[in-house]
C-alpha cells in the first residue's frame, strides 16, 4: 500500500558475517580511542599540575625577590650613611692634622 505500514516494517539487517567483522572493527577502534582519550586526559591533568606547581613556585621566586629588593634597598641606605661618616671622619682627620702641624709648627719656632 506503500503508506504507514512500509515505514513501521523492520530493517532487513544482514548480520552475516561482514557486518559482523565490520562491528568488531569498529567496537575495538571505539576502544582505542577511549584509550586514547584517556591517556589525553592523563597527560593534560599531568600538564595542569606541572603548570600549578611552577605558578606557585614563580609567585615564591617573586616575592622572595621582592624580599632581596627591599633588603637591598635599605642597605644601599645604610652604606650610604657609612659613606657620609666616613667623609666626615676623614674631613675631621685633615683639621685635627693641620692643627697639629700648626701646633707643632709654632712649638718650634717659639723654642727658637
Amino acid at each position: 500500500m506503500g503508506g504507514l505500514e512500509d515505514l513501521l516494517t523492520p530493517l532487513d539487517l544482514d548480520l552475516g558475517p561482514s557486518n559482523l567483522e565490520y562491528f568488531d572493527k569498529m567496537n575495538l577502534c571505539k576502544q582505542k580511542l577511549e584509550e586514547k582519550a584517556l591517556k589525553a586526559e592523563e597527560a593534560y591533568a599531568k600538564e595542569e599540575q606541572c603548570k600549578k606547581d611552577v605558578q606557585e613556585k614563580t609567585a615564591k621566586i617573586l616575592a622572595e625577590k621582592a624580599e632581596l629588593a627591599a633588603k637591598l634597598e635599605s642597605e644601599k641606605g645604610a652604606f650610604g650613611d657609612v659613606q657620609e661618616k666616613i667623609t666626615k671622619l676623614n674631613s675631621q682627620k685633615s683639621d685635627l692634622e693641620s692643627q697639629l702641624s700648626v701646633s707643632v709648627f709654632d712649638f718650634f719656632f717659639f723654642f727658637l
